[in-house]
């Protein structure tokens, strides 16, 4: 591939470079043999995106931003797990994603948790942030938020 640019964001605080390799934080892909099409959810800094494969050839992408989801549920079964995201905007059902290994679910729901929560509460400086630091940071907090429900 080729070598990664590097990208400058200029803020009043200080300057910040974010590699574009670093746009995505998490993905997650439901299984293979149990979905014949496998879907993928994608969280980035600045949204969720879950991308559905209805047939071979075509996707469906839904893009949330962090401010328009409500809540993060997961569903345990014998092996796998499911992902629910619910959100505010009408007439829209709530993102689904099935067949799920049990701690990757379990990891992204924090890590979705942490980034609404430091966004709800101003915390800027979370975003611009490294990869490992801001995984990190985010996920304790969506942690706890679990905890603390």
């Amino acid at each position: 591939m080729g070598t990664r640019k590097k990208i400058i964001f200029e803020s009043r605080e200080s300057d910040k470079a974010i590699t574009r390799g670093e746009a995505v934080l998490w993905k997650i892909k439901s299984i293979f043999p149990f979905d014949l099409l496998p879907s993928i959810l994608i969280v980035d800094r600045h949204k969720v995106s879950l991308i559905k494969r209805p047939f071979i050839l075509s996707e469906r992408v839904t893009s949330l931003s962090y401010d328009d989801i409500s809540n993060v549920i997961i569903e345990h079964s014998m092996v796998f797990a499911s992902l629910e995201i619910d959100h505010k905007i009408f007439g829209m059902p709530p993102l689904t994603l099935h067949y799920l290994r049990k701690q990757e679910a379990n990891t992204v729901k924090q890590l979705i948790l942490g980034l609404i929560i430091a966004k709800k509460e101003g915390n800027k400086e979370i975003f611009f942030l490294s990869r490992k630091e801001l995984l990190k940071k985010a996920v304790e907090l969506g942690r706890a938020r679990i905890v603390g429900q």
